[in-house]
Protein backbone atom coordinates (compact mmCIF):
# COMPACT_ATOMS: atom_id res chain seq x y z
CA UNK A 1 0.00 0.00 0.00
CA UNK A 2 2.77 2.51 0.85
CA UNK A 3 4.82 1.31 -2.61
CA UNK A 4 2.00 2.26 -4.74
CA UNK A 5 0.47 5.58 -2.56
CA UNK A 6 4.31 6.87 -3.01
CA UNK A 7 4.29 6.14 -6.56
CA UNK A 8 1.29 8.13 -6.96
CA UNK A 9 1.89 10.83 -4.99
CA UNK A 10 5.99 10.87 -5.61
CA UNK A 11 7.38 8.54 -8.00
CA UNK A 12 11.05 9.87 -7.88
CA UNK A 13 11.08 8.98 -3.88
CA UNK A 14 9.31 5.71 -4.65
CA UNK A 15 11.84 3.93 -7.15
CA UNK A 16 14.67 5.68 -4.96
CA UNK A 17 13.54 4.05 -1.76
CA UNK A 18 11.93 0.62 -3.47
CA UNK A 19 13.02 0.48 -6.96
CA UNK A 20 16.51 0.28 -10.04
CA UNK A 21 17.29 4.29 -9.23
CA UNK A 22 20.49 2.98 -11.37
CA UNK A 23 18.55 3.51 -14.78
CA UNK A 24 15.49 5.20 -13.92
CA UNK A 25 15.35 8.02 -10.80
CA UNK A 26 16.47 11.04 -12.91
CA UNK A 27 14.02 10.33 -15.92
CA UNK A 28 11.30 9.88 -13.48
CA UNK A 29 12.37 13.39 -11.66
CA UNK A 30 12.17 14.56 -15.41
CA UNK A 31 9.16 13.76 -16.15
CA UNK A 32 7.55 13.92 -12.77
CA UNK A 33 8.28 17.64 -12.58
CA UNK A 34 7.65 18.48 -16.51
CA UNK A 35 4.13 17.62 -15.30
CA UNK A 36 4.18 19.50 -12.04
CA UNK A 37 5.30 22.81 -14.36
CA UNK A 38 2.05 22.55 -16.94
CA UNK A 39 -0.59 21.92 -14.53
CA UNK A 40 0.67 25.10 -12.34
CA UNK A 41 1.03 26.87 -15.58
CA UNK A 42 -2.73 25.64 -15.88
CA UNK A 43 -3.74 26.54 -12.72
CA UNK A 44 -2.13 29.46 -11.95
CA UNK A 45 -1.36 31.67 -14.78
CA UNK A 46 -3.04 30.18 -17.69
CA UNK A 47 -6.28 30.94 -16.35
CA UNK A 48 -5.54 34.80 -17.44
CA UNK A 49 -3.05 35.02 -20.49
CA UNK A 50 -3.59 31.59 -22.36
CA UNK A 51 -6.20 30.89 -24.46
CA UNK A 52 -8.55 28.06 -24.16
CA UNK A 53 -6.33 25.33 -26.74
CA UNK A 54 -3.35 26.42 -24.63
CA UNK A 55 -4.84 25.87 -21.08
CA UNK A 56 -6.14 22.61 -22.43
CA UNK A 57 -2.98 21.06 -23.98
CA UNK A 58 -1.23 22.36 -20.60
CA UNK A 59 -3.61 20.26 -18.87
CA UNK A 60 -3.18 17.08 -20.64
CA UNK A 61 0.73 17.28 -20.96
CA UNK A 62 1.02 17.91 -17.55
CA UNK A 63 -1.62 14.69 -16.53
CA UNK A 64 -0.07 12.95 -19.42
CA UNK A 65 3.66 13.25 -17.74
CA UNK A 66 2.46 12.74 -14.47
CA UNK A 67 0.94 9.40 -15.72
CA UNK A 68 4.15 8.14 -17.75
CA UNK A 69 6.34 9.18 -14.76
CA UNK A 70 4.29 6.89 -12.33
CA UNK A 71 3.88 4.07 -14.85
CA UNK A 72 7.64 4.60 -14.80
CA UNK A 73 8.06 4.16 -11.24
CA UNK A 74 5.52 1.24 -10.59
CA UNK A 75 7.76 -0.20 -13.58
CA UNK A 76 10.91 0.14 -11.84
CA UNK A 77 10.00 -0.97 -9.05
CA UNK A 78 8.81 -4.10 -10.28
CA UNK A 79 11.88 -4.86 -11.99
CA UNK A 80 13.84 -4.87 -8.33
CA UNK A 81 11.20 -6.93 -7.07
CA UNK A 82 11.69 -9.35 -9.73
CA UNK A 83 15.76 -9.26 -9.36
CA UNK A 84 15.90 -7.62 -13.16
CA UNK A 85 17.92 -4.71 -11.98
CA UNK A 86 21.19 -4.11 -13.24
CA UNK A 87 23.38 -5.13 -10.32
CA UNK A 88 20.46 -6.34 -8.57
CA UNK A 89 21.26 -3.47 -6.12
CA UNK A 90 20.16 0.09 -5.37
CA UNK A 91 22.39 2.92 -6.98
CA UNK A 92 24.59 5.16 -5.39
CA UNK A 93 22.23 8.12 -5.58
CA UNK A 94 19.90 6.35 -2.53
CA UNK A 95 22.80 4.56 -0.61
CA UNK A 96 24.01 6.61 2.52
CA UNK A 97 28.12 7.21 1.97
CA UNK A 98 29.53 6.04 5.03
CA UNK A 99 32.42 8.10 6.49
CA UNK A 100 35.72 8.04 5.78
CA UNK A 101 37.95 6.40 7.65
CA UNK A 102 41.46 7.54 7.72
CA UNK A 103 44.01 4.76 8.00
CA UNK A 104 47.26 5.04 9.88
CA UNK A 105 49.13 4.74 6.43
CA UNK A 106 47.85 7.74 4.99
CA UNK A 107 48.95 11.50 6.02
CA UNK A 108 46.78 14.24 7.11
CA UNK A 109 47.26 16.92 3.69
CA UNK A 110 46.17 19.78 6.70
CA UNK A 111 49.48 18.66 8.68
CA UNK A 112 51.17 18.20 5.50
CA UNK A 113 50.14 22.24 4.99
CA UNK A 114 51.19 23.04 8.15
CA UNK A 115 54.94 21.63 8.16
CA UNK A 116 55.34 23.21 4.84
CA UNK A 117 54.29 26.51 6.06
CA UNK A 118 56.48 26.21 9.30
CA UNK A 119 59.91 25.67 6.86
Amino acid sequence: MLKTLLTIIFPPYAVCRFGCINSCALPVLGLWVGGLSLLAYYFVAGQETANDVIRLGSLLGGLGLIGISVVWAQTAINRFRQGNCSGGKRGVLCQTIPPATQSSEEKDPLEEVERARNL
